[in-house]
Parts: C-alpha cells; sequence; structure tokens
C-alpha cells in the first residue's frame, strides 16, 4: 500500500483525482453511475494486493476469460465482502475497458487523500441517484474532537457509529480506537469497508456489519464490560421511526438514538449526535426528553452549527454533546457556531465549510463570550425548556434607561383576535406575501384577493385590525381596513391584533417594529428550520420604546418629514446629474416622456379599434372622410400615419437610450415553477432545437418543506426574453449554431428558504466561454465575443432585467476540477427574491 506521506501536496492530488475522473469516463453510459465505486476497488485492493496482481499478469489475460479471472484476483484480498458487492458490475463491463482502467489503477499514484477526493466527488455527483452523500470532513473531525480521545493515555476508545453511512466518523478516530459501525445500505456499507482498510491498515479492530440500526441497535453487548466509550451519529434527518419496543407509536430517530443510545454507554461514556436543530425548540416527545436530559444532567453541550454545510439538504443542524459523567453542576452550555465557515466560491450553490478548527478552539477555551455560555437549568425551564441557542445569545438592545413596555403588559394595547370559525367554503385569503413592507403607506383592505377554496385553519377578519407575521425575518405590520369583502388569514402565521389608540399611535407602533432593536429580539426568539417563526407568546413578549402620545406622534411627523426631504434631494440630484451634458439631457427628457409615449401608444390603438369596430360598420365611408374637400389625404391616411410616427419616435426614444423600456414593463406575481415548466414545454415543442432541454425542480425537497408554491414578482415576457436569449446564447456560442446529440441545457432550481430566493441556472454541455472572461465583460454594453459575436448588449441586457426584479446575474464556467463530474460546462445562474406558499 502506498503511504499517505509519499503524496501530500494538493497539486498531486489534484493530478491523481484528474486521471481517474478519465477513467470514469471510459465507462460512462454502461453502467448507472451509482456503480461508479467499483473503481475504488480497484485501487483500494490494488494498492494491498500488489504482487497477487503482478503474479497474476492480469492484463494479458485473454478477453474471454479475463472477467473470472479478474473476479478471481480480487477474491483473494481481505475485503471479499465488499468485493462481492461489485462483482455484477465488473461483470457487465467490456473487457477492452476493465484493462484501460486496470492500466490506470497500476501507473496512478493513490491514498486516502485521494480516495476522500474522489468519493466525495462521486457521491456529490451521485446523489440524487443513490441517495447517499458523504458527511463533510470537517463535521466529523469537529465531532470526534470532542470526544476528548486526544487525552486519553494507554487507553483504547471503544466507539459505536450506528448509521454509519460511509464511515465519515471511523476515518478521524484513533486508529487504536475500536470501531463497531452498521449501516443499511449495501453499496455504502462496501465502500466504508474499504475506506477503513485503507485508513487504518488493517481491519483488526474495525467491526462494520450491514444491518439495520433501528432494528438492531447494540445495546448491552458483550463490549468491554457490555459498553462503549463513545455514541457517535449523524442520523438520518427528520426520519419517523416505529417506538423502540412493542407499542405501535412513532418516533422521531433522533429520539430514538438518545434515548436508547445512552443505555450503550459505560458510566463516563459521551454521545455525540448532529441532529437537525427542530429538535432544540419542538414541543411534545421532544421537548419531555430535553426536560429529561436537562433533569438528569446528562446534556453537557449544545452547539448551533452554520446552515448549508450538507450539498443534500439546507436544514440547519445542531450537535448534542450528552455526558454520563457531565461536570457541568446543572449547567449546558451553549454555543453559537453559526458564523464559524467560509463560503466555496468555486460552487455555484455556495455550500459552506465549517470553520472546525476555530470552533474547537473556541470550545476547548471554556471562557463565556458572544459564542458560548453555560446557561443553568433554571434558566432553561424559565424558558420552556426551549433550547434554540439564539435564545440565549441576546444583543444588548442599548434599552437599559429607556422606558420600554412588553406588547403583553399594556393590557390592551395589542389585544390578539379571538378566532371566528370558518362557515363559508370559499373566501379571499390573506397569505404573507400579500403584508406591507412600506413604513407609511401600510394600509390594505385585500379586496383586490381572488376568491379560493377554505380550509378550517383560517379565521374571519370581522373588524379593523393590526396584522403582524409569525414567519420568515420581518413583522410586517399592516393596517386592514374593513370593507363588505369577507377576508380570512392563517392564524399559525399571521396574528391579527386591535391596537388601542388611547395608549399608542398605529404609526408610531409599525415605525417601531420595523426598527432594528426589535427585530434583534426577534432574532433570538425565532425558531424553525427552513421557515423561520416566532410564536404568539415570544412576539407578545417583544419590548418596544414607549413615550407618551404626544411625542410619539411627534416622531412620525419627523420621520416624514425626513423621508420627504431625502426624497427631494434624490430629486435634486437626479436633475442634476441629468444636467451634466447633452447626452445625459437627452436620457432625461427620454425618461421623462417615456410614460406619455405609453399612453399615447395606448390610447391610439383604443381610438382605431372604436373607429373599425363600431364607426365603419355603421358608416362605411367614415375612413374615407377628408378634412378638406380638396385634399386627397383621408382619414385612413391619417390614422397610418399617426401610427407610423408612433412606432418611430417610440423606436427613436429606445435607441437614443440603448436601454431597456422600463415602460413596458408590466408586473405581476406568478408561480416560478409553473412559468419555468411551461417554458421549457414551449422550448420542446419549437421543432427547430440544435439540443434537447430539461427541468429539474426538486419536488422531493418541496414537499420535505411543505412548500406548495413559489412565487415571484416580475414581468413574464421581459424573463422570456431572457430565457430565450441565453438559450440563443448557448446555441451560438456553445453549440456553434450545429445539431449534436450531446447538446444539451439543463435548467437546475437550487432553493434558499433561509433568505427567501430560487436560484435557476441554465446550463449547457457546449464550448466554455473563453478564458478570464469576467462577469464585468458579460454584462458590459456593447461588449462582443466569440466568432458568433451579436450586438453586444445580450449579456447586458439580461442583467439589467434582473435589476428590475431585485435579482442577480450571474454564471459559472464549470471547466476546472468542481466541474469533475458534471456534464455541464456553462452555467447562467439567475437568482430572485421569492414568496413561499405554505
Amino acid at each position: 500500500m502506498m503511504n499517505s506521506e509519499n503524496m501530500n501536496s494538493s497539486d498531486e492530488v489534484s493530478q491523481s483525482v484528474e486521471r481517474i475522473r478519465d477513467l470514469i469516463n471510459v465507462v460512462r453510459g454502461d453502467i448507472p453511475v451509482n456503480d461508479f465505486y467499483f473503481i475504488l476497488l480497484l485501487f483500494v485492493v490494488y494498492n494491498y494486493e500488489y504482487d497477487d496482481f503482478l503474479n497474476s499478469n492480469i492484463i494479458n489475460v485473454d478477453n474471454d476469460n479475463f472477467h473470472q479471472e479478474l473476479i478471481k484476483v480480487l477474491r483473494k484480498s481481505e475485503v471479499i465482502e465488499a468485493v462481492s458487492v461489485f462483482e455484477n458490475t465488473i461483470s457487465n463491463i467490456a473487457p477492452f475497458k476493465l484493462k484501460i482502467i486496470l492500466e490506470g489503477v497500476f501507473d496512478i499514484n493513490f491514498n486516502s487523500a485521494v480516495f476522500d477526493a474522489v468519493l466525495n466527488i462521486m457521491t456529490n455527483a451521485q446523489g440524487k441517484i443513490s441517495g447517499e452523500f458523504m458527511q463533510p470532513k470537517e463535521i466529523s473531525r469537529f465531532v470526534i474532537s470532542l470526544s476528548g480521545f486526544s487525552k486519553l493515555v494507554n487507553k483504547w476508545p471503544i466507539v459505536y457509529n450506528p448509521f454509519a453511512g460511509l464511515c465519515s466518523y471511523g476515518a478521524f478516530l484513533p486508529k487504536e480506537s475500536v470501531y463497531y459501525a452498521q449501516e443499511l445500505n449495501k453499496k455504502s456499507w462496501a465502500i466504508g469497508l474499504l475506506r477503513m482498510w485503507l485508513f487504518r491498515g488493517e481491519l483488526n479492530n474495525v467491526f462494520l456489519e450491514q444491518d439495520d440500526s433501528v432494528k438492531n441497535l447494540l445495546i448491552g453487548a458483550e463490549y468491554d464490560e457490555g459498553k462503549f466509550d463513545l455514541l457517535v451519529a449523524t442520523p438520518p434527518f427528520n426520519l419517523k421511526i416505529n417506538s423502540f419496543g412493542n407499542t405501535k407509536r412513532r418516533e422521531s430517530v433522533e429520539k430514538f438514538l438518545i434515548e436508547n443510545g445512552l443505555n450503550s454507554l459505560k458510566e463516563n461514556g459521551k454521545l455525540i449526535c448532529v441532529i437537525p436543530v427542530g429538535f432544540l425548540f419542538k414541543g411534545g416527545s421532544d421537548k419531555e426528553l430535553r426536560k429529561n436530559l436537562i433533569d438528569r444532567g446528562v446534556l453537557e453541550t449544545v452547539i448551533q452549527l452554520p446552515s448549508n454545510l450538507f450539498i443534500n439538504t439546507g436544514i440547519p443542524v445542531c450537535v448534542l454533546v450528552l455526558n454520563k459523567s457531565n461536570a457541568n453542576n446543572g449547567y449546558v452550555k451553549l454555543v453559537d457556531g453559526s458564523s464559524f465557515y467560509s463560503l466555496n466560491k468555486k460552487n455555484k450553490k455556495n455550500e459552506r465549510t465549517l470553520d472546525d478548527k476555530g470552533l474547537t478552539k473556541l470550545i476547548n477555551s471554556n471562557i463565556e463570550n458572544d459564542f458560548q455560555l453555560l446557561v443553568s437549568k433554571e434558566e432553561i425551564e424559565k424558558n420552556d425548556y426551549n433550547l434554540a441557542v439564539n435564545r440565549y445569545f441576546i444583543e444588548d438592545l442599548g434599552l437599559e434607561d429607556i422606558e420600554t413596555s412588553k406588547l403583553e403588559t399594556l393590557g390592551n394595547l395589542i389585544k390578539v383576535v379571538k378566532r371566528e370559525k370558518v362557515i363559508e367554503k370559499t373566501g379571499k385569503v390573506i397569505k404573507i406575501g400579500d403584508l406591507s413592507k412600506d413604513k407609511i403607506d401600510y394600509t390594505k383592505t385585500f379586496k383586490e384577493l381572488e376568491n379560493r377554496n377554505l380550509g378550517n385553519s383560517l379565521n374571519l377578519l370581522k373588524q379593523d385590525s393590526l396584522l403582524l407575521s409569525m414567519v420568515q425575518v420581518d413583522l410586517k405590520p399592516t393596517a386592514f381596513v374593513k370593507t363588505e369583502a369577507e377576508i380570512y388569514y392563517p392564524p399559525n402565521f399571521i396574528m391579527a391584533c386591535l391596537v388601542d389608540p388611547e395608549k399608542i399611535n398605529l404609526d408610531y407602533l409599525v415605525l417601531e417594529l420595523h426598527k432594528e432593536y426589535v427585530q434583534n429580539q426577534l432574532k433570538s426568539k425565532r425558531m424553525g428550520t427552513a421557515i423561520q417563526r416566532v410564536s404568539r407568546k415570544d412576539l407578545l413578549e417583544i419590548k418596544i420604546v414607549l413615550p407618551n402620545l404626544l411625542e410619539q406622534v411627534d416622531k412620525v411627523n419627523i420621520y416624514r418629514s425626513s423621508i420627504l426631504n431625502k426624497k427631494q434631494e434624490d430629486i435634486k440630484e437626479l436633475v442634476k446629474s441629468y444636467g451634466i451634458d447633452v447626452a445625459d439631457e437627452n436620457s432625461f427628457l427620454r425618461h421623462q416622456i417615456a410614460g406619455s409615449l405609453k399612453n399615447v401608444r395606448g390610447t391610439f390603438s383604443a381610438i382605431k379599434q372604436i373607429i373599425n369596430e363600431q364607426i365603419v360598420p355603421k358608416l362605411p365611408e367614415a375612413l374615407d372622410l377628408k378634412r378638406n374637400p380638396k385634399l386627397e389625404t383621408t382619414l385612413f391616411d391619417y390614422l397610418n400615419i399617426l401610427e407610423r410616427d408612433i412606432t418611430n419616435i417610440n423606436k427613436s426614444v429606445n435607441v437614443v437610450g440603448q436601454e431597456i423600456d422600463l415602460t413596458e414593463l408590466t408586473v405581476s406575481k406568478f408561480n416560478i415553477l409553473d412559468f419555468l415548466t411551461n417554458y421549457v414545454n414551449e422550448v420542446k415543442n419549437r421543432g427547430s432545437n440544435l439540443f434537447t432541454i430539461s427541468l429539474d425542480i426538486d419536488e422531493d425537497l418541496l414537499i420535505e418543506k411543505q412548500v406548495k408554491g413559489i412565487f415571484v414578482n416580475g414581468d413574464k415576457e421581459f424573463l422570456r426574453r431572457v430565457f430565450n436569449n441565453i438559450i440563443e446564447n448557448a446555441e451560438k456560442h456553445g453549440f456553434n449554431n450545429t445539431i449534436n446529440p450531446e447538446n444539451k441545457i439543463e435548467i437546475d432550481i437550487q432553493y434558499d428558504f433561509d433568505d427567501l430566493e430560487i436560484q435557476v441556472d441554465f446550463g449547457n454541455t457546449g464550448n466554455p466561454l473563453p478564458e478570464n472572461y469576467s462577469h464585468e465583460a458579460f454584462i458590459r454594453k456593447g461588449s462582443k465575443t466569440g466568432a458568433n459575436a451579436g450586438n453586444g448588449v445580450g449579456g447586458w441586457f439580461m442583467n439589467e432585467v434582473m435589476k428590475l426584479h431585485n435579482g442577480k446575474f450571474g454564471f459559472t464556467d464549470e471547466t476546472g476540477p468542481e466541474g469533475l463530474f458534471g456534464e455541464m460546462i456553462t452555467t447562467i445562474e439567475l437568482t430572485f427574491p421569492i414568496e413561499l406558499k405554505l
């Protein structure tokens, strides 16, 4: 076996990985992508069974007997169980292709670093098919660092790893440790076995079973006093299983692991697990378990990790450290590690990489600061056993010397509206996206909403009310004014309340609820994973600054005056900037007349329609009328001249400015996923395409997050022009206007439910962009490149449209190592702000 010390540099590892990529391409299309792992099997066995490969002279065996002889050599390996998993895969590959791969296996430098680099890329590229992902090494390394094994002397720790996956924890354990693990997925188990063999050099202390951890959790087994020193696990997130024992009750896999895993530990043993943060604040059985752990004194540490650490899910996770000999004496250490990360800029999905070394240093310091503190059992009990870390790291609001009041303590300052039973079957329903973001114009009737079917979970609004959002990042205070329309709202997402005008001015209250000190309080109280929410109880505990009514009115007037002055200053600056030279003056004049021009075009179209459809049928000679009998020009001629000149003026205005005609923008709220689906179907039906096109909206993720619709505010026609522009560019530049079966365009959707954004990626398999082509060059007006260059406004146009939609335009050229196993060479990225329907 090759020693890892022989090849440490990232360059050497990258070179080996690149060469293995070429080997994988040899069998691409011949076998399923989740069978590519067999190549890692060949590498590992060869590096351990070097002599057997050479003595068999396997390369020179004739093709008729090649499969049989190769498998015979592989079966001599110590990991014959892993070999058996891939025998069928090897038998289905043509002998000449296997020989090409074996020549590469014999020639490429290989070690554990190369193994993990290739395995990581394979699992990331194949995860949607195989369902298996590799846990980031930073998380595995961090969890093992919490075990304290580095401080042990003359002792071999005994470790149990249920739900082992690819044995990521085993790779970071001391080689002297005894490692028991279970993994149900057969291929994952086989790769985990190879990985342990490669990392440890032997399997004497490794007991990896292909087994169901739920059905056969190792409790009370005969291993060194019948117990383990450490249990580590990352169980499948949010999995529901049958309750352990004989009952038919369903429970979370996290609860199952914690309750039963503690029983498998020695008296001084630890259980460390990576689980969704929902466990920290959910009610019911999860809350009962939290209370039990705190009362028993076994919960030692709770660590909030950054979001987006896993490629397969954006679910925020935390690390729990349970210690049967916890020495914190009635306290729990809470660690806010949400900011300990770096961004992987090469990855278009913007995954984060955990700064595990910095986080470990923080925890080992045992110093209370802005990121870690000890919280007493009494304080946790006061917070109703809610362990959401953000609740306990409240920023200094600067309100100590200012008179403040909780919303709930002011009597009927804010009084929650009582539930009104829904009787009707249809009605108008308010959604979070319908609430106002404006600090001044915040009043709505909602009578413009369309009728929809009503459910039992809605409330009827019977009077003027203040509506507050309990989800996402803003309260979005909105004053509802009752009209004849019946308006309903979801009380689980929106709180309706009455405001006492004798105690607080509504304008003032809305301004305060938008302020940063209120947002900071909300930040500490919000809970949730994909969708953040604040409970009604916590919302009513928000503190606001409350002067007397006269001062409240004065503050509102001062704010409105400042807004008015700011607008006036902005107008002055705009006029000044447009008055610099003639070109700028023309641009200013263009914007001045653009709105009127649109009205003229619309009015003319209406007049022409009235004449043709209502006047001419009754008075056929109308179009022949003349202003003066001596003149030749008729009404028909005047209409044509007017239409021609209006069209020419409009074109001239657009040409002079060389800008998008903003007067043509028609904004509406629509389901972006439905729009994309219809667009792709339209493209497929064009008949003259040089490519195949597909759309991946990841419906499984939407179901997991309980998202029923994703909406954007925008102009469909402008966006369709952007999409067409992207496809035309792919045809011209990527595919060189030629037909090829390999020409593919894939539209992939990336969701960010934390920041409420959606990224639409248009990837193509054509030629890459020019080397060192910058984003600035792409979006610069007049910038041209390539043999098929157009007028140089395509990239600029797309960027301008995205700015109009409050979005972002970008691209990724995936010709480097990050695109190792992906077909897409160039990807255009469009990012939109979104609203969710839940």
